[in-house]
């Protein structure tokens, strides 16, 4: 029991160094970048596909209601590119 207990209580030991800023303001830059090119994509494929649904014929509004779907899925994505460039920094850590 008493090494089970001292066992748990020892803290792990890690090893982990921190990315030089260079790299990291690297990355900050890379997916700044790549936020703004997805999001102002998604908002062209986004009009276009809602103009298809005003305007176009039964078929192509069903089409476009996929490619509404897809979209939005693609905006959530690119919104949350901090949090995948904060994963894929922590996991580059060693």
């Amino acid at each position: 029991m008493k090494t089970t207990l001292m066992f748990l209580l020892v803290k792990a030991n890690t090893m982990s160094i921190a990315l030089p800023s260079q790299i990291q303001q690297t990355i900050d830059n890379i997916t700044t970048a790549g936020q703004v090119i997805g999001l102002a994509l998604s908002a062209v494929f986004f009009v276009i596909a809602a103009i298809q649904h005003m305007r176009g014929t039964e078929e192509s509004i069903d089409k476009s209601k996929k490619r509404i779907v897809a979209i939005i899925v693609g905006i959530v994505l690119c919104a949350g590119c901090t949090v995948i460039k904060q994963w894929i920094v922590s996991m580059m850590a060693f």
